[in-house]
């Protein structure tokens, strides 16, 4: 289960959904990815008492997702994503799976200053109601750390309305298991699955709100 998939080298680098972005939206990634913040090393002592789960176990179901690297075409585009299996912040039971509809998994890490920049656009667009209806957002809490600023991640996701405007909330365990199942490599990390929890788009850096909204209504069809 832990082992990847070999890629050849030449798999189709995704689907007409991908190639239909518009133009404002891939320089909107580019720049996204050009702003990458990549992960810091050590979540020690990230179980402090806060009144919520910050950390827990994660089981990866399925074949994991190859390290993500901007400056090639995603070999993964196109293929399953594992479900994930553990808990939110209270500690009830937290499934990301294939449920049918197309979903957007959000990675965020609470020190993270373009994590911050990112979470109060998706708020945004989520409360505004212009986000798709059909299109899920998952938002995982991961590199969690109370040595870090802004801990504990469940306080200023909260703050931020995050918990509740999710539709599923994923606490990434202190190895990060989840993030690297599905191959994060910096900060915010998006991956945007179809309706069958197909990869359709990998990024990580900052995107905005052009970009973030241009790709869920693609989702939407």
């Amino acid at each position: 289960m832990n082992q990847k998939r070999q890629r050849t080298a030449t798999q189709s680098d995704g689907t007409s959904l991908v190639n239909g972005f518009t133009i404002g939206v891939v320089v909107a990634v580019v720049i996204g990815a050009m702003m990458i913040f990549t992960i810091r090393s050590g979540s020690e002592n990230a179980e402090v008492e806060t009144g919520f789960t910050e950390t827990a176990p994660v089981e990866v179901v399925g074949t994991p997702l190859s390290d993500f690297d901007a400056n090639i075409t995603d070999p993964e585009i196109g293929n399953p994503a594992p479900s994930l299996v553990g808990v939110d912040f209270n500690g009830n039971e937290s499934q990301v799976e294939t449920t049918g509809s197309p979903q957007a998994v959000l990675f965020v890490a609470h020190w993270c200053p373009h994590c911050q920049n990112e979470v109060p656009v998706v708020r945004a667009l989520r409360a505004s109601g212009t986000w798709p209806a059909d299109v899920k957002l998952t938002t995982i809490a991961t590199s969690t750390s109370s040595t870090q600023n802004n801990y504990p991640p469940s306080a200023w996701l909260a703050r931020e309305g995050l918990t509740v405007l999710s539709d599923t909330v994923l606490v990434d365990s202190e190895s990060g298991d989840a993030l690297h199942a599905y191959g994060g490599s910096g900060f915010p990390y998006w991956v945007f699955l179809d309706a069958s929890g197909n990869v359709v788009m990998r990024s990580s850096g900052e995107l905005g709100e052009q970009a973030i909204k241009g790709i869920v209504d693609t989702l939407a069809g």
